[in-house]
This record gives C-alpha cells, structure tokens and sequence, in this order.
C-alpha cells in the first residue's frame, strides 16, 4: 500500500488530450483579435548541436546509431505569447496564453511544441493580505527526459492540468511571504510511456529588502545624519512534493529453474508496488542593489529525492546560479550559469576506485541579447546549452558519460502594446 498524501488509482481515459491544443491556441486567437491585453511574437533559425544523445547498442531502441552519438541540424523556432490583466475593486483577473514550436530541418522525428493557458484571480482581503487561485492547462510534444532514467530520452506527447490556491502576506514592510498548495495531472498519449501521475505539491516563499546605513553623504564619522540604502533583496524559497505513479511499476527479479540451471529475468508482477517519489527542494537567492542598468543575483540551490518503491532513484543534488541581466534603450541582456552535482544513493558507476555511486555534475547556460529596431521590432540573439560530467568510466549502453549540448539561434521579435518596453 502507498503511503502519503494521495492515492494510486488506474489509468485515466487520454482521447480528451488531443483538444487542448485547439482550444489553447483558440484563446490565443480571441485575446488577439479582441486586443484585451499585450503580448509578442517570435521567430527565428539557429543550430542545435548534439541534439540527440543515443542510449542504445541497438539501433532499433534509438533513433540514431550507437556509432554515431552526436547529431546536429538546423531548426526554426516559433513562439508566441499573449497576456491580459484586469482589475475589478479589490480583483484583479490575469489571462496568459503562449505557444512555441521548434521545427528541424533534417530530424524531423525531433519537432517540437509546447502550447500553454493560464489563468489566475487574485483578491485583496486587507492591505497586508491577498488569496489567490490559478489555473494552467498544457499541451507537450517534445524531445525529454525519460522518467526512468536520466541517462534516457524519448519523444514524449502529454498534457498536464496544474491548480493552485495560495495566501501573500505582508509581514513588515520590508518582509513579506507566500504559502501555497498546488495539485497537478499529467496524461500521457502513448501507452508506451506508462507515466501518467498525479502530484502534490507546498511551497512557501518569503521575501526580505535589506536596508543598510550609511552615516552622512560621504560617509564621514563625523555627520551625524544618518540615511538608509538599498543593500539588496534575500528571497527563499522551500517546497515539498509528492508525485503518485498511476501505471509505472517497478521490475522484480524472478528465478526459473530449468534443466538444474538457474536462470532469472526482469519481469512485471502484479504485486511490485507503483513508484511514489517524495521531492524536497530549497533556493536561496540574494540580489544585490541596482548598479545602474543592471542587476545581479547568486543562489544555492538543494534537492532531494526519495522512491518509496523498488527503484534507485533516491537521489540529493545540490548547486548554485549566477546572474546578470539589464535593460535600457539600446538593448537587453541577460545571462545565467547553473552548477549543479547529483549523487545517486543506489545507481552504481565503474570509476577510477571501481565501483560506486553514481555522481554528476552539471553546467547549464543561458545568454540572450535583444536589440530594439522601431515600431515594437527588435533582432534576437540566444544561446542555451547544458554540460555533463560523470564519474563513470568507459562507455555504456546507458550513456552515463559526459557530454555537451547548446543550441545558438538569431531572429526577430514583435511586441504588442509594450512601445515603452524599453527605458529611456
């Protein structure tokens, strides 16, 4: 029996998936035409190297060769986002609608999108409260992570319903916080993928303004008057979350006794239990003041996760993220760099001191630069990449060596009803 804050139930009828997407980009549609809001539209053509990674010795389990583990090729992004806020007395209405897609040139079987609603109320209960409820539908098909594993990838089409309803309190006025409760559902198309689950989550964020003192103008000991300065804002952030598999089951091993020879095999048994993953995770992050146009931020970060179920995917990471972003008229930049290290408590390696846990350590990129044309224009610049480094030695059929990824791509960029995006 599962353990935990919500139940296993069977599998859930998936004929309804296949209408989001109309429905989804038909709101986008109105919210244009009715011009309740303001939004952009981007397009543009770049190159992703290693786009896939092979994790198979058998050609017919991957969609590339074992010989050939690299793969590159040109893709054309589209994507498209529209937002709408309203405020009624002490109700304030806000609708986000947004669609992207990434086409490939020659690996077609890699095409992606993505197509997302959200919608959330908000209302004022005093001057230091405020309750709210949303709501996110969205519609996936797209290059993933494999649940099972994070050395495997697949083409995956699912849709997931997310519902929330949170509390915003001003504790002081410089300290303020959020609690929320969230609950989400996920279908996946092809019963391949038996990954249909049901997830619970609570997060609680708090927010502090730091405030230094500065005595005088220049700081001489001997001006009594005292000012405050801005010295920057602590953010925190703790969750906790429990996600319920509805079809995945764990394997067993069996043994059979044939001609006085054991043998044994991986097989699924009615009585292996379904996974059940318990994730707690935790960020704190400072920014510092303002220097001018631009701003700054570091965090750590630490995860950890528990399979309540035959598995080894018990795992605790544990990293931190620079970065750096600024606006003003001639431009916006933004960059961040993530480094994380995963320690998995069951998954062995063969490394240097022969067998052991396996561990990695990740890097992942984020660079954009947007130039303003005229009349809502402006060209696009954007890199993005992840590099793996792994403690496992030699080459196996699950990849869990190190590699690279990143993608670099230019375009054009349409803002509606955001002429003044920009600072003077």
């Amino acid at each position: 029996m599962q353990q935990g804050f919500i139940s296993n139930t069977g599998p859930a009828h998936k004929g309804w998936t296949h209408w989001i997407s109309p429905v989804v980009l038909g709101l986008f549609l109105v919210f244009g035409l009715t011009g309740m809001g303001q939004g952009e539209v981007q397009t543009a053509m770049g190159w992703n190297h290693n786009v896939w990674q092979s994790t198979s010795t058998n050609g017919s389990d991957s969609l590339f060769s074992h010989s050939s583990p690299v793969q590159g090729d040109v893709f054309a992004d589209w994507n498209a986002n529209y937002q709408s806020i309203r405020e009624i007395d002490l109700v304030k209405i806000s609708w986000d609608v947004s669609a992207n897609s990434r086409k490939f040139l020659n690996l077609k079987g890699l095409d992606q999108h993505v197509v997302t609603g959200f919608g959330q109320l908000e209302r004022i209960l005093n001057p230091g409260v405020k309750a709210n409820l949303s709501s996110q539908i969205t519609q996936r098909k797209g290059w993933e992570w494999h649940p099972a594993d994070h050395e495997q990838w697949a083409i995956m089409s699912h849709a997931d319903i997310a519902s929330a309803a949170g509390m915003d309190f001003e504790v002081r006025p410089r300290l303020s916080s959020r609690f929320q409760i969230q609950l989400d559902r996920s279908w996946y198309a092809d019963k391949a993928f038996p990954y249909d689950h049901r997830r619970l989550a609570l997060e609680s964020i708090f927010e502090w303004r730091l405030m230094g003192y500065v005595r005088g103008q220049r700081k001489f000991q001997l001006v009594n008057p005292k000012k405050t300065q801005d010295a920057g804002v602590l953010r925190a952030r703790f969750s906790f979350a429990q996600t319920n598999y509805l079809d995945w089951r764990t394997t067993q091993w069996h043994f059979f006794l044939f001609e006085k020879e054991k043998r044994g095999s991986w097989a699924l048994s009615d009585e292996a239990p379904l996974r059940v993953w318990y994730d707690w995770h935790a960020r704190i992050r400072y920014d510092f003041p303002c220097q001018g146009p631009w701003d700054m931020h570091v965090s750590g970060l630490m995860d950890k996760r528990t399979d309540q179920s035959l598995g080894d995917f018990a795992m605790t990471s544990g990293g931190f993220e620079f970065g750096i972003e600024g606006k003003n008229r001639s431009g916006a930049w933004h960059s961040n760099l993530t480094w994380k290290r995963e320690h998995f408590e069951d998954r062995l390696a063969m490394g240097d001191g022969g067998t052991e846990a396996l561990t990695y350590g990740w890097i992942q990129w984020d660079l954009g630069l947007e130039i303003p044309h005229a009349r809502g224009w402006s060209w696009t610049i954007d890199s993005q990449g992840v590099g793996r480094t792994s403690n496992e030695l030699g080459r196996t059929r699950f990849q869990r060596g190190s590699y690279v990824s990143f993608c670099v791509s230019a375009g054009v960029r349409w803002r509606m009803g955001t002429s003044r995006f920009f600072m003077k």
